[in-house]
């Protein structure tokens, strides 16, 4: 319990008082009157407060929020009896979350309820939960206030808005376009072994079209094959400490977590079985590959509480794991920050993988990188800086070479990038019919 703004003024003015008092000492008998009035109008509001009975408290909040989403939370008050209850409510949710419209103060009457709305943003991926409802009760004379705290816990995960991460993908309506700089290909063998009728999609060859078919229904119909379906993607998420890398408001770790969902549903889409492993010191996980959009599902279940850690990665745990769970050739996508000159076994970790399946090695280049060389050469320092980058992205280039050389796929790209760039290699693959 605290003393209310009306009960600091009221004795601040007798504190007051007691200076004239000094100066006419017949005015002491009515200071001291006045004092004992203050203190027993206090005291029985102080009492009163005490007997009043905290509200009932309900919170009515989402178990799901997706990241930078925005949700309406409702608190139900119930005021059983007694005299009108004047008060403020405060929610404490948990870290990740911000709430909007707080504290909120009102009358609550007795045998009435009421409902206060406001408004939850999350700002970050994971678990979260909610703290306890603070209720700040005021006095019938507002002398005194009483802080009460309702325990209404309630957990709620924040997972990638996988809307958002669609819609701000380089891609054209329902059908996915060919990006600048992609050719289509004929699959190789296509032809041979018929599998079921389908939808027409962009990389289909006219061969493929089934006119009969096409003529029925009035819209594209194309041949499938055997050959194209299941083929297997399986994403290596990198958690180790040069995720952490953040280009603005986003880390590597997220951008890569984005480019993750958005390539998986393309795959999803085009009948692929989708999979993922997560690889750092603390965090290995591994989700099979299966088909159809439920998967998608349980990729974001299985990723939303993920970040970036503090450890460096262990490619060779992550490598021999894999190579024992995934016997059947699958395109291998690789979500890493990995400075190639500081580990140098990375690239035969690497090649050793590419004898099995299919490997997609995304590799994020810090942006200022790029940034630096915009910058005008004013001074001698800049020059000395800028051609020190200039050196760093020729050698990391001459790296990536010899990966390719190797028969690994390589994507070198910024975080803003790499979602578009990704979905662009896949295309590429699945048209050519490398795998």
């Amino acid at each position: 319990m605290a003393p209310g703004a009306p009960l600091l003024w009221t004795a601040g003015v007798w504190l007051a008082a007691s200076v004239a008092v000094s100066f006419r000492p017949a005015w002491l008998e009515w200071w001291l009157l006045a004092a004992a009035v203050i203190a027993a109008v206090a005291a029985v509001d102080a009492l009163v407060l005490r007997r009043i009975r905290t509200p009932a408290v309900r919170r009515i909040a989402p178990r799901e929020l997706a990241l930078n989403g925005r949700a309406e939370v409702r608190v139900e008050l119930v005021h059983a009896a007694g005299a009108p209850v004047r008060l403020d409510v405060h929610d404490s949710p948990g870290e990740g979350l911000a709430a909007e419209g707080l504290p909120v103060s009102m009358l609550l009457a007795p045998g009435a309820t009421r409902v206060l709305r406001y408004g939850l943003r999350a700002t970050r991926r994971g678990d979260a939960r909610f703290g306890p409802l603070h209720l700040r009760i005021e006095s019938p004379l507002r002398l005194w206030r009483s802080l009460r705290r309702v325990e209404q816990g309630a957990e709620l995960r924040v997972v990638p808005d996988l809307g958002a991460i669609v819609r701000t993908a380089p891609l054209a309506g329902p059908r996915l376009h060919v990006m600048p700089g992609q050719h289509r290909a004929r699959r190789r063998g296509a032809g041979l072994e018929f599998h079921q009728l389908r939808d027409y999609r962009d990389g289909d060859t006219l061969r493929q079209i089934d006119w009969n078919a096409t003529a029925r229904v009035k819209r594209l119909i194309a041949r499938e094959y055997e050959e194209e379906r299941d083929q297997q993607i399986v994403f290596w998420l990198d958690t180790g400490h040069t995720m952490r890398t953040r280009d603005g408001h986003c880390s590597h770790f997220d951008a890569a977590l984005n480019a993750l969902l958005l390539m998986g549903w393309v795959a999803l889409r085009h009948g692929d079985s989708v999979g993922l492993q997560a690889i750092g010191a603390a965090n290995m996980r591994w989700l099979p590959p299966a088909k159809g959009l439920p998967q998608l599902h349980r990729m974001i279940d299985a990723t939303y509480d993920l970040d970036a850690g503090t450890a460096a990665t262990d490619l060779h745990a992550a490598a021999a794991e894999f190579l024992i769970r995934q016997r059947r050739r699958a395109l291998v996508v690789i979500l890493s920050n990995l400075p190639l000159d500081d580990q140098p076994e990375a690239a035969s970790l690497l090649r050793r993988v590419a004898q099995r399946h299919l490997v997609l090695f995304a590799n994020l280049r810090e942006s200022a990188l790029d940034d630096s060389l915009r910058d005008p050469v004013t001074d001698h320092n800049a020059a000395l800086r800028q051609a020190a980058v200039l050196d760093f992205l020729a050698e990391r280039r001459l790296r990536m070479e010899r990966l390719r050389a190797a028969g690994i796929v390589c994507l070198d790209t910024s975080a803003r990038e790499l979602g578009g760039g990704l979905v662009g290699e896949y295309l590429a693959i699945k048209r050519a019919g490398r795998l």
